[in-house]
């Protein structure tokens, strides 16, 4: 009876689904890059001017991330500030960590854009373009690039256990990395050849820190920098956070033609990326709190605590 039971129980196993994790993600980005695609179509068949992205299909690739990005993870546009007043204007979509950090300029409503956004507490910014060409890929990564550049604190993976926890050590890794990108519905009145050399053209005179990741072409290709791991024997796709800072790096294509979904392959490298990354610890007080540091008192005033155990 016992060797009956033994053999049930041993008989207990995870069936096999019809998809993989992999399979099913996969699946429902095809699912919602043909949506965002038909969308779109129908938005530029009602616009006499289709050169800037507008809102619609900005607001639809932002939903769409806000869905797919784990909750810990606030997806909005508004203004990224740095310490020093320094901005890059109003991003399309910015990821950010509205759990740690406050906004520096709430929304007066919901459709309230001018939202601002102090530059440690975001993720990733990404610009939405209707159609890109060699002038509208110009424009998306100068902001991308401005916001690369803004003030913000270098942390490494090694100093920073959470967000307002870090202890002082010597690391060249990077643990609180921005990641840049750029979406878009169609290629415009360029090659994809032409773009591409472009896009690199730019990347290459740009540091490590200020390089933009990748660019997503709505059921066509998603571009990202890959390098050869020493640590790993193997070709990786760059993070931007490790081995990588200081590794030859080169462009590859995730195609449409050859099996990959470009939303899913963009989706996840950012969820990748994200939830790789610690934000830095603020001090809101030190920063925001005063223009200058307090003065003390003179010990004269008789305003002076002694010290615990002194006389």
């Amino acid at each position: 009876m016992n060797d009956d039971l033994a053999e049930k129980i041993a008989g207990w196993q995870p069936k096999s689904a019809p998809d993989t994790f992999l399979q099913a993600f996969q699946s429902r980005c095809k699912y919602e890059e043909d949506l965002l695609l038909a969308r779109s179509q129908f938005e530029l068949e009602t616009r006499l001017h289709n050169f800037s992205s507008g809102p619609p299909i900005e607001a639809l690739v932002r939903d769409f991330f806000r869905r797919i990005l784990p909750s810990r993870y606030a997806v909005d546009c508004g203004h990224v500030m740095d310490l020093t007043g320094k901005t890059a204007g109003e991003c399309d979509i910015v990821v950010h960590n509205d759990t740690w950090f406050p906004s520096i300029r709430a929304r007066v409503s919901e459709d309230d854009r001018y939202y601002i956004l102090g530059a440690e507490s975001v993720y990733a910014a990404l610009e939405v373009k209707q159609t890109l060409d060699l002038s509208t890929l110009e424009q998306a990564m100068e902001k991308l690039v401005v916001c690369s550049r803004l003030g913000r604190e270098r942390r490494s993976f090694a100093t920073t256990l959470t967000e307002n926890r870090y202890m002082e050590r010597s690391d060249t890794t990077v643990g609180n990395r921005l990641f840049t990108g750029i979406v878009a519905v169609r290629l415009g009145n360029c090659t994809q050849q032409e773009l591409i050399e472009k896009f690199v053209e730019i990347n290459r005179l740009l540091s490590r820190d200020e390089m933009v990741r990748s660019i997503c072409i709505l059921g066509e290709w998603t571009s990202l920098w890959g390098y050869r791991s020493e640590r790993f024997g193997r070709d990786m796709i760059a993070s931007f956070m490790d081995e990588d800072l200081t590794s030859e790096i080169k462009i590859g294509l995730a195609a449409k033609e050859y099996g990959n979904c470009p939303l899913s392959v963009f989706s996840a490298h950012l969820i990748d990326s994200v939830t790789l990354s610690t934000l830095c610890s603020w001090k809101f007080a030190e920063n925001y709190g005063a223009y200058t540091a307090p003065k003390l008192a003179d010990p004269s005033y008789g305003f002076t605590i002694s010290a615990p155990g002194s006389t």
